[in-house]
């Protein structure tokens, strides 16, 4: 039984770590900016767009509720 309880731990240990390092790139994106592209961060889609080259993927990383043209 002491060996049930032990394998026990070690998956709970493992799940739990692997929650804690599934949750962390969320905490990398929760630096203000709305837009990525690349590395490059941008406060608002806009600002994003107009620095984009053809071919650039942005990846919108929160709500942009800034009122744009």
């Amino acid at each position: 039984m002491t060996r049930h309880k032990t394998s026990s731990r070690l998956l709970a240990m493992l799940l739990s770590l692997i929650l804690v390092i599934g949750v962390l790139p969320t905490t990398v994106f929760a630096d203000g900016h709305v837009a990525y592209i690349g590395n490059t961060g941008y406060a608002t889609l806009a600002q994003a767009v107009s620095q984009a080259d053809p071919g650039d993927t942005i990846l919108l990383t929160a709500d942009d509720s800034t009122a744009q043209q």
